[in-house]
């Protein structure tokens, strides 16, 4: 059992890059963490492999996912009459399909809901082999991560499934772009208590495809100081299809 209220109880994150059934687990100790602001800021360094996360006593919550949120969309100006655009700055969507949909975690008390979805999306110049293979996929999201736990919510932990061989992972094609034009891009990890807004780009195999969903996998957490484990689960949010 977790312990009564006041006390914070350790957690060891069992599958760290758990975004998928075929991922590998791993193991870490943790630390205790304090309680986030509700201001996030995307983070610098890319998710390790293993996690630091503990455990309050506060009664489950769940978020609730607010309306689709505003954001301003700036695009890029080169066309094919202009100058060549920058190294790793390409045209941008500026037409979306509209989803409104929520992915809530009651257990972790994550909410993720994701606003806007662009398909075949430009590839930035030199990778025609990529673009002849594969599609690249926009999805805005806004995550609220819970303060039940201090698990965070991760970009690793997300994938679209298309019907492939393999999960479409997110891909980083597309970041010097996101960043030039003034997107915000989601950060590879949100700490419990804070919120944000952003774009996720994923590399798609087959192109066009029917259908599509987004899967958010939580990994299992162990309780140090508690014989409890909450086990991994996969939570399937269908966008096409």
């Amino acid at each position: 059992m977790i312990r009564p209220t006041a006390t914070v109880g350790s957690l060891v994150l069992v599958g760290a890059l758990a975004a998928c059934s075929d991922a590998p687990t791993s193991t870490s100790a943790a630390t205790p963490a304090a309680s986030a602001s509700s201001t996030s800021s995307p983070a610098s360094t890319p998710a390790p492999s293993t996690a630091d996360v503990s455990a309050s006593s506060a009664a489950s919550t769940s978020g609730t996912a607010s309306d689709s949120p505003t954001t301003a969309l700036a695009t890029s100006t080169a066309t094919g009459e202009e100058a060549a655009p920058p190294p790793g700055v390409v045209p941008l969507p500026t037409e979306f399909v509209t989803i409104d949909k929520s992915i809530k975690d009651t257990t972790l008390g994550h909410t993720i809901t994701v606003t806007k979805l662009a398909r075949n999306v430009s590839w930035p110049q030199g990778q025609r082999a990529q673009a002849a293979a594969f599609e690249l996929v926009m999805i805005e999201m806004k995550w609220k991560a819970g303060t039940t736990y201090s698990a965070p919510i991760r970009t690793v932990d997300f994938a679209l499934i298309t019907g492939s061989t393999y999960p479409n992972r997110p891909d980083a094609s597309l970041d010097p772009t996101l960043v030039a034009a003034g997107w915000t891009k989601l950060p590879e990890s949100l700490v419990a208590g804070q919120e944000t807004t952003g774009w996720m780009v994923f590399k798609v195999d087959p192109k066009n495809a029917p259908t599509m969903r987004l899967e958010y996998t939580r990994p299992a957490l162990k309780v140090l100081d508690a014989n409890k484990t909450l086990a991994k689960k996969v939570f399937p949010l269908t966008l096409v299809g």
